[in-house]
C-alpha cells in the first residue's frame, strides 16, 4: 500500500483472506488500498467488514478513520480515538494517525497526534519526523527545524530528516514552497 501498488495490495489481501476468512486487519488493509485507489464504496464495504469481524486492533479503526476523512470528516477523529483505546494500541498508532492526516493535507490534526506520540516515545525518530512534517506543512519553520534536528540527534544519518532540515532552513521560500505544495495536493 505504501508503495502505491494498490491493485497488487488488494490481490494479496484477497489471497490471504482465502486462508484467513474475515480477518479484520486484512480487511482493513484492503479497505485502505481501495480508498487510495479512489474506490470509496469498496473501501467502505471492506472497512465495515473489518470493524465487524471478531477481535480488535487499532489498524481497523485507523483505516476506518482514513476513509471517514473522505466521506464524513467530522467522524474521522472518533475513529482515530477509538483506535487508541484498543487493548493492543501502542504509541506508534499515534504516528500512523499523524501520517494519515498528513496524507490528507490536515497538518494541524497531524501535529496533535505527533505531539502525543513524542510525549509517549521521545527517544524514537518516527514521532519527531511526523511532528516536523506537520510543522513544516503549517509553515511553522522554526519549530520544524527543531523537530528535524531532534530526528538527527536520534539518528544522525537519516536522510529524510536532513533534507527536511535543509528545506525548513531555506527561509521565506520554504514557507511559499509548503503553501504551493499544499495547494497542489488539494487539487
Amino acid at each position: 500500500i505504501e508503495l502505491g501498488e494498490y491493485h497488487e495490495a488488494r490481490v494479496w489481501a484477497d489471497k490471504a483472506l482465502e486462508i484467513f476468512r474475515n480477518h479484520g486487519d486484512l480487511l482493513a488493509a484492503k479497505a485502505v488500498a481501495h480508498l487510495r485507489d479512489e474506490e470509496l464504496d469498496e473501501a467502505m464495504q471492506a472497512s465495515a467488514r473489518a470493524v465487524a469481524s471478531p477481535g480488535s486492533d487499532a489498524l481497523r479503526w485507523i483505516s476506518r478513520g482514513e476513509i471517514m476523512l473522505k466521506r464524513e470528516p467530522r467522524r474521522a477523529k472518533d475513529c482515530f480515538e477509538r483506535a487508541l483505546t484498543e487493548p493492543a494500541a501502542i504509541w506508534f498508532d499515534r504516528v500512523a494517525i499523524a501520517w494519515v492526516y498528513l496524507r490528507h493535507d490536515a497538518p494541524a490534526a497531524a501535529a496533535e497526534y505527533a505531539r502525543r506520540a513524542v510525549e509517549a516515545q521521545p527517544g524514537h525518530i518516527a514521532p519527531w519526523l511526523a511532528l516536523a512534517m506537520s510543522q513544516r506543512d503549517m509553515g511553522m519553520l522554526a519549530q520544524a527545524r527543531e523537530s528535524y534536528a531532534r530526528c538527527l540527534e536520534i539518528e544522525p544519518g537519516y536522510d529524510e530528516a536532513r533534507l527536511g532540515l535543509i528545506r525548513a532552513s531555506v527561509g521565506p521560500a520554504a514557507g511559499l514552497f509548503a503553501r504551493i505544495r499544499g495547494a497542489l495536493r488539494r487539487k
